[in-house]
C-alpha cells in the first residue's frame, strides 16, 4: 500500500529533542515492516485542537488525488485532539476511502473508533439541530 506519514508536535519547543524526526523514523520502520511504500510526509508544529495546520491541510488536499491509501501516524492524537474535530476529520478520511494506521495500534485506527465516532456524530448533530430550533 502507498502510505503518507503525518507527524506533529504541539510547538517548536516540543521538537527540541527531534521528536518529529523520531516519529518519522519510527513510522518509516513500521511501513517497511508492513511492506508499505512511503510516498509522502506531512508535518506540523502546531496544537492538535485545530484542523487549520499547513501540513494537515496539504495532506487533506492530496486525499482525492489517490496518491496514498493510508495515513500513518504515531498515535491518533497526532492528527487531532478534540472530539468535534475528530468527527469531522474521520468523516473526511472515511469518505475518501483513506485508512489511518498508527504505529502503536493494530489495524485501521478509524475503524476501531467507528462505533464511538458514530455515537458522537449522532449526538453532535442532534445538539446542533436542537440549538438551531431554539434560535428560530
Amino acid at each position: 500500500m502507498k502510505v503518507a506519514l503525518y507527524l506533529r508536535v504541539a510547538s517548536a519547543d516540543q521538537n527540541d529533542n527531534n521528536v518529529l524526526l523520531w516519529q518519522e523514523t519510527r513510522l518509516r520502520e513500521w511501513a517497511s515492516e508492513q511492506e508499505h511504500e512511503v510516498v509522502a510526509v506531512f508535518q506540523d508544529m502546531a496544537p492538535g485542537n485545530t484542523l487549520d495546520r499547513p501540513g494537515l491541510q496539504a495532506l487533506l488536499s492530496e486525499i482525492n488525488q489517490n496518491r496514498f491509501e493510508v495515513v500513518a501516524v504515531h498515535g491518533f492524537s497526532r492528527l487531532v485532539r478534540e472530539t468535534a474535530l475528530a468527527l469531522s476529520l474521520s468523516e473526511t478520511l472515511e469518505n475518501s476511502g483513506v485508512k489511518v494506521f498508527s504505529s502503536g495500534e493494530s489495524g485501521d485506527v478509524l475503524s476501531g473508533y467507528t462505533m464511538v465516532f458514530d455515537a458522537l456524530r449522532k449526538d453532535y448533530y442532534q445538539r446542533r439541530h436542537s440549538r438551531t430550533l431554539r434560535h428560530k
